[in-house]
């Protein structure tokens, strides 16, 4: 993109104003408007609005198969109650809302019946079809869970859609012992609605 709008530049200021200039005089208005073209602000702003739009647009069309952004409905399978004493096995439906772009992906905060919110602390997409992921959450039911908790997940995508894009995942969670108690481990599924 940069060399692109380089080339433009040199092509309208060494090219195409002195046509111009020779063909309609110097006080035109297509001079002016070419000028205006190459000017600091233009030249500027046509950066900026290219690396948004392919920082959160374009990669996508290019890369769908990387492409986890979106809203995900998720069910944690709570298998083992490893400190503590908690009614394994029980299940918990979730929202999951994965933020993305070209350089960065995180889980942002979600919320669900079973806690208050929750999202990541840190995620690496290995592969293209492994995320991995530590995170925090706080959660409401205090019958089953701690106050809080901070774990690590790993999931694999298990089938894609149109243009290969992810929309099933699955994986194991692991809660961080934290002197709270119960601590839990067991499955996780994502799934695009």
């Amino acid at each position: 993109m940069a060399v692109t709008l380089a080339l433009t530049v040199l092509l309208i200021d060494n090219i195409l104003v002195p046509f111009l200039i020779a063909t309609f005089g110097k006080d035109h208005i297509t001079v002016t408007t070419a000028s205006f073209l190459t000017s600091r602000f233009v030249v500027l702003a046509a950066m900026v609005g290219g690396e948004i739009l392919i920082r959160k647009y374009l990669w996508k069309i290019e890369h769908p198969e990387l492409d986890f952004s979106g809203e995900w409905e998720g069910e944690t399978v709570y298998k083992v109650a490893h400190i503590g004493v908690g009614p394994v096995p029980f299940s918990s439906h979730h929202k999951v809302k994965i933020t993305q772009d070209c350089l960065s992906i995180k889980i942002s905060p979600s919320t669900s019946e079973s806690y208050v919110n929750w999202g990541s602390l840190a995620l690496e997409l290995e592969g293209g079809d492994t995320l991995r992921y530590a995170y925090w959450v706080n959660y409401s039911d205090s019958s089953k869970f701690p106050e809080k908790a901070k774990g690590y997940e790993e999931m694999k995508v298990t089938n894609r859609g149109e243009k290969d894009r992810p929309i099933q995942m699955t994986g194991e969670f692991h809660h961080c012992a934290q002197g709270m108690s119960p601590v839990y481990s067991g499955t996780v599924m994502f799934k695009r609605p």
